[in-house]
Formats: structure tokens, C-alpha cells, sequence
């Protein structure tokens, strides 16, 4: 999956025949995104469980997911060990 800056295709779509104008190849020319990436630091351990802060927009999930769920962070280049 690339992510693709959809504001630059947006005046395009502003009607309803402008979206039918897009076309798969504007698509697929659009400039992308670098997705940012970051790590999940381990917060003490509460009554609840564990928490972890996201390195990018330090938001705090549950969850180590492979991707921060607030911000859409690469979560994935972390070491083996968590670090």
C-alpha cells in the first residue's frame, strides 16, 4: 500500500463529474506521503496492565500494534527486543 496526498487530487473532485473524471492513472501518478515511522515506549505497568506512548504524536495505546492506531506511525522497524 502506498499512501498518496489526496488534498492534491481533491480540487479535481469537487463535483460529482469531477470524481468520475479521476482517472485510475491520475491515481496512480499522485505524489505519496512518507508514512512516519516510531517506536512504542513501555510506560510502568498500572493496575490496568501495560501502556505504551507512541514515539510520533505520544498518544498511549494498550496495544503494541504495528502501526500507531492515533497517528498511522510505522511502528514495524522496531528491534527484536522491543527497542
Amino acid at each position: 500500500m502506498r499512501l498518496i496526498d489526496a488534498d492534491k487530487l481533491y480540487p479535481d473532485c469537487i463535483t460529482k463529474e469531477g470524481t468520475l473524471a479521476i482517472s485510475q492513472s491520475q491515481i496512480a501518478n499522485a505524489e505519496t506521503v512518507e508514512r512516519p515511522t516510531g517506536k512504542w515506549i513501555m510506560n510502568k505497568t498500572s493496575a490496568r496492565g501495560r501502556n505504551y506512548t507512541c514515539t510520533c504524536c505520544k498518544k498511549v495505546s494498550r496495544n503494541k500494534f504495528n502501526f500507531c492506531p492515533n497517528c498511522g506511525a510505522d511502528m514495524r522497524k522496531e528491534t527484536s527486543n522491543g527497542n
